[in-house]
């Protein structure tokens, strides 16, 4: 059996390997006019976001702060039961080495 060889094309040039891009020199950022003045109208807008925000909040009552107490609660003794019962079935079920 004879192995096929790929043929050559008699026309086509070497293929050479890329050559590595010249590496342009770091440049100071420089400031575009306006720019300054951009940067802090955007300062100014979420510092004026925030302040609605803080003024639309109310502080919670009591009667909230106890109702999410318990949910918290609740959720960390059901995620700390959950791992508990995995710790025990590993352990009963994987032989100590």
């Amino acid at each position: 059996m004879e192995e096929s060889q790929p043929q050559q094309n008699p026309q086509a040039q070497p293929v050479q390997p890329a050559q590595p891009a010249p590496q342009k020199k770091e440049e100071h950022a420089v400031k575009k006019p306006g720019m300054v003045k951009r940067v802090l109208e955007n300062f100014v807008n979420k510092l004026q976001s925030y302040r609605r925000v803080i003024a639309v909040a109310a502080k919670p009552t009591n009667e909230e702060i106890i109702s999410e107490f318990k949910i918290t609660g609740l959720g960390i003794l059901v995620i700390g039961l959950i791992g508990f019962i995995i710790f025990v079935a590993y352990r009963l079920l994987v032989p100590a080495v």
